[in-house]
This record gives structure tokens, sequence and C-alpha cells, in this order.
């Protein structure tokens, strides 16, 4: 789960500077071990145990065990930094974690399979459901009454189409 992306050192004794991508940006204070990556879909990230933290306006200034000095935290500049799926932030029951709802089947509320979930789109106002089907792309809203329930233990998520959604 992506927690942030290291944006540049700061200061000469390897702390770097971190864009908070979580909803908690407290969180930070009680990580021991992160992963860092350039790549988010890394299968072999690097493992790197944290030993400081703290705030700068909305950055996370952070130090960790393995990073001595500008130069080798200069090497992580542009890098991923997540957490294993058991360290992320627990959810409430009607919550899920995008990733999870990515290959659900999408049906309508009539009974329609309309294809299955392929992306998900972070838009300011809601996320976007970008569903493959055999007629194309469609794009579902998820606001309430367009999504009426998203079952990720059964892979199914039912959907009133508007008007005009699809032809």
């Amino acid at each position: 789960m992506i927690i942030g992306f290291i944006r540049k050192p700061h200061g000469v004794s390897g702390e770097l500077k971190v864009a908070v991508e979580s909803e908690d940006p407290l969180r930070f204070y009680d990580l021991e071990t992160v992963y860092v990556s350039r790549r988010p879909n890394d299968a072999n990230p690097r493992q790197l145990t944290v030993t400081g933290v703290r705030f700068n306006k909305e950055e996370a200034l952070v130090t960790f065990a393995e990073i001595n000095g500008r130069d080798e935290a200069g090497s992580l500049r542009q890098h991923w930094l997540f957490v294993t799926f058991d360290d992320a932030l627990p959810l409430a029951d009607d919550e899920f974690y995008s990733f999870q709802a990515v290959g659900i089947n999408v049906i309508t509320d009539t009974g329609e399979h309309l294809g299955t979930v392929s992306q998900i789109l972070e838009t300011g106002a809601n996320d976007v459901f970008i569903v493959q089907g055999e007629d194309g792309e469609i794009l579902i809203p998820d606001i309430e009454g367009v999504v009426l329930d998203v079952d990720i233990a059964n892979e199914k998520i039912v959907v009133k189409l508007p008007d005009g959604l699809i032809s």
C-alpha cells in the first residue's frame, strides 16, 4: 500500500522529504518497517527501517537506519514508499482498497453483466470505475444512486445506470 513519495534529501544527515499519500499522516509515527521502489508495483522492493519521523508543513521528514548521509538519501529520490497489506490502515466495514475492486464483475440492478473493473480513476469529486465489457469501455461514477453495492468478498459490484450513460 503506497503511503508516500520520496521527493528529495533534506539536509546532510540522510533525512528524506516525503510527500504523504496516506489518509492519516500521523501513521508515519507508528512505522517501523517500510519498503521503497522506483515502481509502485515492484515485486522486489528494498526494505528499510524507520528511525525517525517529523513533519514540515505537509511533508514527512523521514530517516532510515540503512541510509547514512545526503548521497545515500539522494539515491532514493523519486521512489515510492509503501507498507505491506498487513500494515495498511484498517478500513470500515463498507470500505475497500481500490486495488481490491480491479477484476470484479459489474452488473446492473436488472442483472445485465457490463464487464469487469479494469481500473479506478481517483478524481477530486468521486472515483470512477473503468469497466471493460463486450461493448467496450464504460466509465461509471462511484456516487450514491449509481453504485448500489460493492461486494468485494463475492466479487460483484451492482450499479444503476443513469439514463444516457451507455447507448
